[in-house]
């Protein structure tokens, strides 16, 4: 998956805007953008990453970000939610 991502994207931008560390968990929200190499659209979105550690090892991590937003951005129009 990540091999066709990377195929897929060019990644401008993957940076840390906001870090908290607890004990062995920790929060990270990311800014990133990328261009969609088939039509060259820039896509930008945040992403927010929660990890577990144990013994200075990652053992959890969860992702989410807005996918509505960046479908949007990939497809290049605002999407038709009207029921049918």
């Amino acid at each position: 998956v990540l091999k066709s991502g990377y195929a897929q994207f060019e990644f401008i931008a993957y940076q840390p805007v906001f870090t908290v560390c607890e004990g062995d968990d920790a929060a990270v929200i990311i800014f990133a953008r990328f261009i969609q190499r088939k039509t060259g659209r820039s896509i930008s979105t945040m992403i927010a990453h929660f990890l577990r550690f144990r013994n200075g090892r990652i053992v959890e991590l969860r992702e989410f970000m807005d996918s509505f937003h960046t479908v949007k951005q990939l497809l290049g129009r605002e999407l038709d939610l009207e029921e049918h």
